[in-house]
């Protein structure tokens, strides 16, 4: 998906994203109203798997990966995210960017089904906490998402972190396009390399 030197095959402004050392940098130098996506121009997957390595740092540096989504005007997007950030809250959790409301997103440690009118039932499978171990604050992190149809599933350097099986039609793409996120809010710093990607 990224060749290690420049941003060809994505598209996004220069003023935010750049390449260093073999890395996409996204960047903001100084308080941001906005949130920002470099897009992937290599397709709109719809059964893949992807994987990554990541590393994020800033006081309340947040980022995530849209999968299955849509660009949306100045640089936005709509459709699932796996979440990550600095402080680990987010990590992990699988959020469907723009759906309301809030609790629709999927905690990290949990499978969630929802069904066709949007019921969710929610399974716990690991301790939140003991899963936030894996992550590796202020170094590499290795990210793997999966996408199988209705099923869509988050691995953190080897573990899963979250899964969701979701039937709510008017919510989900079967097919879409991979971004990723440089949240609004104080400075911050978010790095991915090693980004592949194998379609079913």
């Amino acid at each position: 998906m990224f060749n290690g030197k420049d941003l060809t095959g994505w598209d996004g402004l220069s003023k935010f994203w750049n390449v260093q050392d073999g890395a996409i940098i996204g960047e903001t130098k100084k308080t941001s109203q906005q949130t920002i996506f470099l897009y992937w121009k290599g397709g709109k997957p719809a059964d893949f798997e992807m994987r990554c390595r990541l590393r994020i740092s800033g006081k309340e540096a947040n980022s995530g990966i849209q999968i299955r989504s849509k660009k949306l005007p100045n640089w936005n997007t709509s459709g699932y995210q796996a979440d990550f950030d600095v402080s680990g809250y987010c990590v992990g959790n699988i959020y469907l960017y723009d759906r309301k409301p809030l609790e629709t997103f999927v905690q990290r440690g949990d499978s969630v089904l929802i069904d066709s009118n949007g019921h969710r039932t929610v399974s716990n499978f690991a301790n939140r906490d003991k899963l936030l171990a894996a992550y590796k604050r202020g170094d590499w992190n290795d990210y793997w998402i999966v996408a199988k149809g209705p099923q869509v599933s988050v691995w953190l350097n080897g573990l899963l972190m979250s899964k969701v099986e979701d039937y709510e039609a008017k919510y989900v793409l079967p097919k879409g396009i991979i971004a990723l996120q440089l949240h609004s809010g104080e400075p911050m710093r978010v790095e991915f390399k090693d980004l592949r990607i194998r379609q079913y």
